[in-house]
């Protein structure tokens, strides 16, 4: 496993954690927390973590601005946002996923299977209309 980052184009940076199988695989899971979430505390997370990669799956759990109810987050000028669900703007949850979904095609993943949990799986259906 291993700590990963990208930026929204806004500027928004963000982190994440990747999973993958032994085998380099060209399929992955990517994970949108709930409202108020984040990408590491839901005990499931960590089954997803560990089965996926043994099932051949790659998996990235990632944050998005609507994590926790307010989060302060770094942008690429070094300052700071305050954010979390408190003040998100549920159209801008697109910037977050279209930025992860980047980061995972220059990372060479062609299947990209979007997961979602409670208010992530809208974020998702959003995000693909």
């Amino acid at each position: 496993m291993e700590f990963v980052k990208t930026t929204t184009k806004d500027n928004l940076m963000l982190q994440g954690l990747l999973s993958e199988p032994d085998k380099k695989s060209d399929s992955i899971i990517l994970h949108i927390h709930g409202m108020s979430g984040n990408f590491w505390e839901n005990s499931f997370i960590k089954t997803m973590l560990r089965e996926y990669p043994k099932n051949k799956l790659a998996f990235l759990t990632v944050e998005t601005r609507g994590a926790e109810l307010l989060r302060w987050f770094q942008t690429v000028d070094g300052k700071t946002k305050l954010i979390g669900d408190s003040y998100e703007i549920f159209e801008e949850s697109i910037l977050d996923i279209d930025a992860w979904v980047e980061f995972l095609k220059s990372n060479g993943y062609k299947n990209i299977h979007l997961q979602g949990h409670s208010l992530g799986c809208s974020k998702i259906a959003y995000y693909q209309k």
